[in-house]
């Protein structure tokens, strides 16, 4: 973040991801809190592992037997059009 605001750029996190306990639930929430914090250079986001095929792959953020994984709940408030 620094790097970027000292060279006038922009930057995307591509892919990060934490498993459902309360250390990675934190470090999850402090991760979201500093991208917001910088979002004047940083233009975005991505969770890594969505999608069917990723089974029960402990990151993956597919819905499992219709209910979304416990990870949604931290990430729906950072999420476009849930503000």
């Amino acid at each position: 973040v620094s790097w970027l605001r000292a060279h006038g750029k922009k930057g995307f996190v591509g892919e990060f991801a934490g498993g459902d306990n309360p250390t990675c639930n934190a470090a999850v929430q402090d991760m979201l809190a500093a991208m917001m914090e910088a979002s004047d250079v940083l233009v975005g986001w991505q969770w890594w592992a969505a999608g069917p095929a990723w089974g029960s792959y402990p990151f993956s953020l597919h819905p499992k037997d219709g209910q979304d994984r416990p990870q949604m709940a931290l990430l729906a408030p950072y999420l476009l059009g849930s503000q």
